[in-house]
């Protein structure tokens, strides 16, 4: 199994099924293709930044109602605000608190179930 997804269910447990993407480029295509629920990114892609990701996300019609959680270790530098202009929808930072990754993702996913 590919040590991404062993942390990312250490992090988040079983409860979710996971699609994992390499760069930028490929998140992209995954999200265009499967439409997930959420996306999680982090800043730092090696390709395009977290922001840029985020903002190619919510300008497709076809993902732009995704939720999208950036994850940083810059989150001084990178305000709410900022992340938010991207459309980023909650930023956590690294490194990542169990409790309060876990709470934005439910709270988001809470969110897009009551939207009609």
């Amino acid at each position: 199994m590919d040590t991404q997804i062993i942390h990312q269910k250490m992090i988040l447990g079983s409860h979710y099924d996971y699609l994992v993407a390499r760069d930028a480029a490929d998140c992209l295509r995954i999200a265009n293709t499967n439409v997930p629920n959420l996306i999680v990114l982090d800043l730092m892609l090696p390709d395009l930044n977290g922001l840029e990701v985020c903002r190619k996300l919510k300008a497709n019609q076809k993902t732009r109602q995704i939720p999208v959680v950036l994850v940083s270790a810059a989150t001084a530098s990178l305000t709410q605000d900022r992340a938010s202009f991207y459309g980023c929808d909650a930023v956590v930072e690294k490194p990542l608190d169990r409790t309060a990754f876990r709470s934005a993702i439910s709270g988001l996913l809470l969110e897009e179930r009551r939207e009609p």
